[in-house]
C-alpha cells in the first residue's frame, strides 16, 4: 500500500482513554511495514513537538512492559458513519421489492452515496447530485437534481420486471413528484446484508453518505 500523510504505515490506538491500576489496556495496531515493529512504553512528560516549546519529554518505562517485536498485520480503516443490519435478507426469485426513505443531503462530493444497499441493489446519489438506483447493470435515476440542506422522501423499486424511482420534495419545496421507470431483463435478486449510508462491496465500506436519513424501510411484495 502507498504510503501517503493520509495513509501512515503504522497507526495504532488503545481500547480506552484512561485506566486504574491493575485495569487491562488493549492496544489495537494496523502495520503496512512489511515486517515486525517494536513497541515499548513510557511516560508522557510533554507531547509538544514544538521546537519553539519544551520539546517531547518521556521517561522510560520498561519495568511495566518491557520492549516486545510484533508481526505486522494490516487492519483497513473506512472513516465515516454508516449502519450494518445484523441479518441478511434474501427475497424469492422473481419478487417486487421496493426502499423507502427521507434524506436530507448536504454534501455533493463528486462521487457516489450510498443511501440504501443490499447486494447489486444500491439506493444512492450519483456524482451529479442526481438520486438513482442502480440494480446490478441497470440503473434508472430520478434526472432532476436535488437541491442540499432539503427533505426528499425517495422511493425505489422493482415490479414486474420494471426498475422505478420517485422523489418528492418536502416542506417549502413541495412539488410534483418526480417518477422514472425502466423496464429491464434479468435483474438481480434481492439478497444480501442491508447497509445505511455506505455501500459494502468485497468486504470493504464505501460511498459513504453525506446528510441526514430517516425512517428507511425495505419491502418484499409490499410487506416490510
Amino acid at each position: 500500500m502507498k504510503t501517503t500523510a493520509l495513509n501512515p504505515p503504522l497507526l495504532g490506538y488503545a481500547d480506552r482513554l484512561s485506566a486504574r491500576p491493575g485495569d487491562t489496556l488493549a492496544f489495537k495496531v494496523s502495520s503496512s511495514c512489511g515486517k515486525p515493529f517494536t513497541a515499548r512504553l513510557v511516560r508522557s512528560i510533554s507531547a509538544d513537538p514544538n521546537p519553539a516549546g519544551p520539546g517531547i519529554v518521556e521517561e522510560d518505562a520498561s519495568s511495566f512492559f518491557a520492549m516486545q517485536s510484533f508481526p505486522s498485520v494490516e487492519r483497513p480503516f473506512y472513516p465515516g458513519s454508516y449502519g450494518i443490519a445484523k441479518e441478511t435478507i434474501s427475497a424469492p426469485a422473481g419478487a417486487d421489492w421496493s426502499f423507502a426513505v427521507m434524506i436530507f443531503p448536504t454534501q455533493i462530493s463528486g462521487n457516489p452515496q450510498t443511501i440504501l444497499g443490499i447486494g447489486a441493489l444500491d439506493l444512492h446519489i450519483d456524482p451529479s447530485g442526481y438520486a438513482g438506483l442502480t440494480a446490478g447493470d441497470h440503473t434508472v435515476s430520478s434526472g432532476t437534481q436535488l437541491k442540499l440542506r432539503h427533505w426528499y422522501l425517495i422511493e425505489a423499486g422493482m415490479t414486474d420486471g420494471e426498475l422505478w424511482l420517485r422523489q418528492t420534495a418536502q416542506g417549502r419545496l413541495r412539488a410534483n413528484t418526480v417518477e422514472t421507470r425502466s423496464k429491464q431483463n434479468a435483474l438481480p435478486q434481492m439478497s444480501g446484508t442491508p447497509t445505511i449510508a455506505a455501500k459494502m462491496a468485497s468486504g470493504r465500506i464505501t460511498q459513504h453518505f453525506n446528510g441526514k436519513i430517516e425512517a428507511p424501510s425495505i419491502s418484499v411484495n409490499a410487506k416490510p
